[in-house]
């Protein structure tokens, strides 16, 4: 499974499909499933914003934001450099699209968060999960009963 590690609150919004697109400096012609990995540190400046932009309960208070762990996965449908108007005339680029320079905006579709994070060490740029942790990551999809 193909993962990609987004620093939170970015990841939580991802997570629970309010945040459809992600800013890459590169573009990438994979589409399918993406596994969406919390990094590690928090971006406190990004956080602060997001709490006074957003509800309160889109983005959590810092102690309850899951670090070091996919939260995640959800299909990467499209991507597309930013400022096509053809494509980034839609609510979803107007909001969370970065514009000029090198950005590309991945566009990602049918967040399912998982039903417990599975901790994981992240990577730069899309990368491939193990055998180990891509069983783990359907475990904690599957609905527990």
């Amino acid at each position: 499974m193909r993962a990609l590690t987004v620093r939170q609150p970015w990841a939580g919004l991802i997570a629970n499909g309010a945040k459809t697109i992600e800013n890459r400096p590169r573009k990438t012609t994979y589409r399918g499933p993406v596994s969406i990995h919390a990094g590690k540190t928090l971006a406190i400046a990004d956080w602060e914003w997001a709490r006074k932009q957003l509800s309160p309960k889109l983005v959590p208070n810092r102690d309850q934001l899951v670090l070091g762990a996919v939260v995640a996965v959800a299909d990467l449908v499209g991507c597309h450099a930013a400022g096509w108007p053809s494509e980034c005339n839609t609510p979803a680029c107007k909001a969370w699209g970065e514009m000029g320079g090198d950005t590309w905006h991945w566009v990602l579709a049918d967040s399912r968060p998982l039903a417990e994070p599975v901790p994981a060490r992240g990577q730069l740029g899309l990368w491939t999960t193990d055998d180990f942790l891509t069983a783990a990551i359907e475990a904690a999809l599957e609905p527990k009963e």
